[in-house]
C-alpha cells in the first residue's frame, strides 16, 4: 500500500503527540511519587564539616549559602519542604537559647525555608506525617553516640515546628487528637532519663490543648503563670507544669 505524504505527515504526528502524553504521563507519576516520599528535597550546595563551609567567613555568609531559591522553593512538594527544612544546617541554634520558642523565632527569621512551609495550607498533615514515622525506640545499637543523637534531636525538631502557631492552626481536629495520641506514645516510649525529649514533647502538646480548648487546660492556663510562661515560651525545668500536662493529655485521650 503507497501513503501519500499527507498520510505519513499525519501519522507522524499522531505518533509524536502520543510519545508526548506517554512521557508527560510518566513524568508526572515520577513527580507524584517524588512529593509523596519527599525526594524533592532541596539539596544544600554548601554543608557542615566541608571545605567550602569551613571556608564561610561568617554566620551571615552561613545564612545566605543556606537560602533556597524561590523558583525551588515554590515548586517543591509540601512533603520535600519539610525535608529540607529539617535538613536546615543552622537548624539545631534554636536549641541553643534558654527558650526554645526564641531560638526557634531566631531561625526562622534568617531562613527563608520555614516561612515557606508555614505558607502551605497542608504543612501540619505533612509534619504529622513525619512525626508519625519516627520511632524513638528505632535507634540501633550499632549507631555511634552522634548518631543516636542526631535522630533523637530530628524527632525534636519536628517537635518544634509542630508546636509553631501557623501548624497548630492549621491542624484539624482529628488531626490534633492523632498528635497527642502520637506524642504520650512517643513520651512513654522513648529515654526516660532525658529531659529535653520529655519537654520538647509536652511543650508541643500542651500547644495542641491550647488550640482545641481542652476545659481543664484552659482553666489552668487562666489561673497558673507557670503554664502560660511554658505555652508562650517552653522553657525548661518546670517539672510539675510537664507533670500536670502529660495528665491533661491522658485525659484529653480519655474523652476522645
Amino acid at each position: 500500500m503507497i501513503f501519500s505524504s499527507k498520510q505519513v505527515v499525519l501519522a507522524r504526528l499522531v505518533s509524536l503527540s502520543l510519545c508526548t502524553v506517554l512521557a508527560l504521563t510518566v513524568m508526572a507519576c515520577s513527580t507524584k511519587t517524588a512529593a509523596a516520599n519527599g525526594s524533592d528535597a532541596y539539596d544544600y550546595p554548601v554543608k557542615p564539616g566541608t571545605d567550602a563551609w569551613k571556608a564561610l567567613g561568617s554566620h551571615e555568609d552561613m545564612l545566605n549559602a543556606c537560602q533556597i531559591p524561590e523558583t525551588t522553593l515554590n515548586r517543591m512538594s509540601t512533603a520535600g519542604l519539610v525535608e529540607t527544612v529539617l535538613n536546615y544546617p543552622l537548624f539545631g541554634d534554636a536549641w541553643a537559647w534558654n527558650y526554645p520558642q526564641e531560638g526557634f523565632d531566631s531561625v526562622s527569621s534568617g531562613f527563608n525555608g520555614i516561612t515557606a512551609l508555614f505558607d502551605r495550607k497542608d504543612a501540619g498533615t505533612e509534619l504529622l506525617a513525619k512525626y508519625q514515622s519516627l520511632d524513638p525506640m528505632a535507634v540501633n545499637s550499632d549507631w555511634t553516640d552522634l548518631q543516636k543523637g542526631q535522630y533523637e534531636f530530628r524527632i525534636l525538631d519536628v517537635e518544634m515546628l509542630l508546636a509553631q502557631t501557623p501548624v497548630v492552626a492549621g491542624l484539624s481536629i482529628q488531626d490534633c487528637q492523632s498528635l497527642v495520641r502520637e506524642a504520650i506514645m512517643k513520651y512513654d516510649a522513648g529515654p526516660q532519663d532525658d529531659i529535653i525529649f520529655h519537654e520538647s514533647c509536652l511543650w508541643m502538646v500542651a500547644r495542641v490543648l491550647d488550640k482545641v480548648k481542652y476545659a481543664p487546660f484552659v482553666e489552668k492556663m487562666s489561673s497558673d503563670i507557670d503554664y502560660r510562661n511554658f505555652v508562650a515560651e517552653g522553657p525548661f525545668g518546670m517539672d510539675s507544669v510537664l507533670k500536670d500536662i502529660y495528665n491533661q493529655a491522658q485525659g484529653y485521650l480519655a474523652g476522645i
